[in-house]
């Protein structure tokens, strides 16, 4: 499946946490996005499972200097847990459906890390509150960081395509620009109509080749009966076009 970069942000494939309702499979390999942080100033913690870098192009550093983005927010401590887990849902709510949160970071840029805190409870805590807040259930990467001899934490997700929006504590944001907003309900109608295949009625893309389509009209039958195939000649599959 191809997948929306945010732009400013440069990525890699790694073993990253993979949450759910129910459990996390932490050493699971998953093939997931991450900011980059391979240089000689911002790194991955030692103690962290091992990343495999395809072709970096960008390094953290360069991320945290250019500032906040529509995806990239900073939250100076974990006392701002639950505004960065809303910023977080906010970035997914919009076009780009992706973000990456960086607690420790103030928010001119400064490399403030996470002082006095058990970074293992923190993460467990991360975890805890995205399984109860977050809906519906969300894949995601949190990393512990070292930039500039302090840690940080990375808090990164990407929505796939099959889910319109996500609602944080029975509400979904928006983040437009550097603010978020809470999303109405006809503007959450719309976001289905646009994003959801089953309530969708065109144009379509290929996540493939790219080729659009105005309407499907293939049909196949399946055990729950006759519906609409999504499939391409290429051997992708057609989702909304935005």
């Amino acid at each position: 499946m191809r997948l929306t970069i945010p732009r400013g942000v440069a990525w890699i494939r790694a073993y990253v946490p993979r949450i759910h309702r129910n459990r996390v499979d932490t050493l699971r390999e998953q093939t997931y996005y991450i900011a980059e942080v391979h240089n000689n100033h911002c790194s991955r913690d030692a103690s962290a499972p091992r990343e495999r870098v395809d072709n970096p192009k960008m390094e953290l550093k360069q991320v945290i200097e250019r500032g906040e983005t529509q995806t990239v927010e900073f939250k100076q401590s974990m006392s701002q847990m639950k505004d960065g887990c809303k910023a977080l849902c906010g970035m997914l709510n919009a076009d780009q459906g992706a973000g990456i949160v960086l607690f420790g970071i103030s928010p001119s840029s400064d490399v403030i890390g996470l002082q006095n805190v058990n970074l293992d409870s923190i993460q467990r805590t991360l975890v805890q509150h995205i399984q109860q807040k977050l809906e519906p259930s969300l894949t995601c990467s949190i990393e512990i960081l070292d930039c500039d001899g302090e840690k940080i934490i990375a808090l990164s997700a990407q929505r796939p395509k099959n889910i319109p929006y996500f609602e944080y504590d029975g509400r979904a944001f928006i983040k437009e620009g550097s603010t978020k907003r809470q999303l109405s309900l006809q503007e959450k109608q719309t976001l289905l109509l646009r994003r959801d295949r089953a309530h969708h009625n065109g144009p379509w893309q290929c996540d493939n080749c790219g080729l659009s389509v105005g309407m499907l009209s293939s049909i196949v039958k399946t055990d729950e009966g006759p519906r609409r195939s999504y499939d391409c000649q290429c051997g992708g599959e057609f989702w909304p076009a935005t």
